[in-house]
């Protein structure tokens, strides 16, 4: 079985507070919560450490933009 890590970013109180509820119902997944800048630097430095994602809308639109420059500048 394949260990998976969800990566959430820290925002919002109420959606944090939903996150960490239903991460509580999956003990073999790995949940940490991170904040947003820190998650583009570990995208753009170890893009293999962050295999899923979960956070607000407006925030995951700015995380699609960085990561969709860094791949167009072969960073990523």
């Amino acid at each position: 079985m394949k260990n998976y890590r969800v990566t959430e970013f820290l925002g919002d109180d109420l959606f944090e507070e939903a996150v960490s509820e239903a991460a509580a119902g999956y003990p073999a997944v790995k949940h940490q919560s991170v904040l947003f800048d820190a998650l583009l630097a570990k995208v753009a430095t170890y893009p293999e450490q962050v295999q899923v994602h979960i956070g607000e809308e407006k925030i995951g639109h700015g995380l699609r933009l960085a990561v969709l420059d860094c791949l167009a500048q072969g960073q990523a």
